[in-house]
Parts: structure tokens; sequence; C-alpha cells
């Protein structure tokens, strides 16, 4: 990726350019949505947003949702959303990982509530009309719980609670 100038450029070796430009993604191919992952202190369970719909049955989703302007980076826009749907801010949470997981459209970031603090909805999503949009509700969903059976991302229902007995 270096190479080196004739003479009359100065000289010396360079970056090339376009060898580094061959590297960029578009901002295109990113995620344009990022949710956080938070799990109670104990582990016994994690922030869900119950979710109903006129016609479909409940099923819940991790808080988070589209990245705005105003948001510096992925990370910012999901604390902005845990915020808004949760009301628990970034000192009410522990980090567990700089590295995030990137589904589908979506970053996920990890962290641990440092206290099981009530949950409730602000932000846009408490001014819908229910029977239009449907339901926002914050939860500490139990690992336990059979209603995790609802919950997306996909992969999270195939990840056996610790002590549960199943595989």
């Amino acid at each position: 990726m270096r190479t080196r100038s004739a003479p009359e450029d100065g000289g010396g070796v360079r970056w090339d350019v376009e060898a580094i430009r061959s590297r960029l993604i578009s901002t295109r191919d990113l995620p344009t949505s990022a949710r956080m992952l938070v799990l109670s202190p104990d582990a016994a369970a994690l922030i869900a947003i119950r979710r109903t719909k006129p016609g479909h049955s409940p099923y819940y989703v991790l808080p988070g949702g589209g990245l705005e302007d105003e948001d510096h980076d992925p990370l910012s826009g999901a604390l902005r959303e845990l915020e808004e749907e949760t009301g628990l801010r970034r000192h009410d949470i522990e980090m567990l990982s700089a590295q995030v997981i990137v589904e589908d459209d979506q970053w996920i970031h990890l962290a641990r509530a440092r206290h099981r603090l009530d949950l409730h909805l602000g932000g846009p999503e408490s001014e819908l009309d229910a029977d239009a949009h449907g339901t926002y509700e914050p939860i500490w969903l139990e690992a336990a719980d059979p209603e995790t059976a609802g919950l997306f991302p996909l992969w999270l229902r195939d990840i056996p609670p610790r002590g549960s007995g199943r595989r």
C-alpha cells in the first residue's frame, strides 16, 4: 500500500490513496438502526419492549430504533432510544463490550443495568395512537418466562438460560 514516488515529486515513500480507498465501504451498506441488549444485574432478565399490533399476537423486541442525524454514532443512537423507550440513561447501565453485534440492518450493543429500575415509556412512541400503531410497553423479560418465544432477534430464543436444564 506504499509506493515510492519519483524524485521530481519530492521523492520518498507515500501511502497509496487508491489502495486505501478500495477498502472503504459505503455508508449505505452500514446498519441504519441501533438497539440495546440490557441484562438485569443478575442476568436473570433482559429489557424488552412488549409490542402489540391490531390483529397480531404480542411480541418482544430489544429497545432501539432508527439512527437520527444528531446521533454521533450507533451507540449514541442506541442510548437515545433506550432512554426514550425505557427511561434508563447511560449512567444506569454498564457497557459489557466495546464490540457490537451486527444483524440485518441494526447494531446491537450489550450492557448490564446497574440496578433493576422501574421502566417507563417516553419519546415519540408514548404519543402514538394505540388503535392504529399498537402499544409499546417496556418490561423486564425473565429468562425463564415462556414469553421469550416471541422475542426478536430470533437467535436470542435459542440461547438457553443458565440453570434452566434446557439445551
